[in-house]
């Protein structure tokens, strides 16, 4: 499968649209994985991988699209842990 940034159209079940808007409908679970390459000289290589979660559709995506997705998330998650360590401290 072609790798697609993340504002390219892209077709899931009939419907074009793009990984960065199903992401901000909270329906891409991002993953890395290795995989067997013959090109490469460790034979393996990294796959990032945007998935479009309940369903089978999946879509290639670039390291520095995957890094800035998933950073993105551990930031969310770290803002509202301090957030709510905040409001736990002020009662």
């Amino acid at each position: 499968m072609a790798r697609v940034k993340l504002n390219e159209p892209v077709d899931v079940d009939g419907k074009i649209t793009t990984i960065a808007q199903l992401d901000q409908e909270g329906k891409i679970e991002y993953e890395k994985t290795k995989t067997w390459s013959k090109r490469a000289a460790s034979g393996e290589r990294v796959l990032y991988i945007a998935n479009i979660k309940g369903t089978d559709y999946w879509f290639e995506i670039g390291q520095k699209a995957y890094e800035s997705r998933t950073s993105k998330q551990k930031n969310d998650t770290m803002d509202q842990a301090a957030k709510q360590e905040e409001n736990t401290s002020m009662i």
